[in-house]
């Protein structure tokens, strides 16, 4: 389930340092968020639609996501 204040990690293999974010409110088919990971200096926000949410990094057929984002493990 996707709340508020989760942390989601980006599921791109290809990067070598993920991307993280932080939810911060969701609307009706998007969440804004806040980057936790970035080389700019200061405070970014962002859209994503909630499809690009995911609770696991694999997919239902036990393969590595390469799109979205998937919820860290607390």
């Amino acid at each position: 389930m996707i709340q508020p204040g989760r942390t989601y990690q980006q599921c791109d293999s290809r990067v070598i340092v993920p991307t993280r974010i932080r939810i911060d409110k969701i609307d009706a088919d998007r969440a804004d968020f806040t980057y936790l990971t970035t080389n700019r200096p200061g405070v970014i926000h962002g859209a994503i639609r909630l499809n690009q949410l995911h609770d696991s990094p694999t997919t239902r057929d036990g393969r590595p996501r390469r799109t979205g984002y998937a919820l860290e493990q607390q």
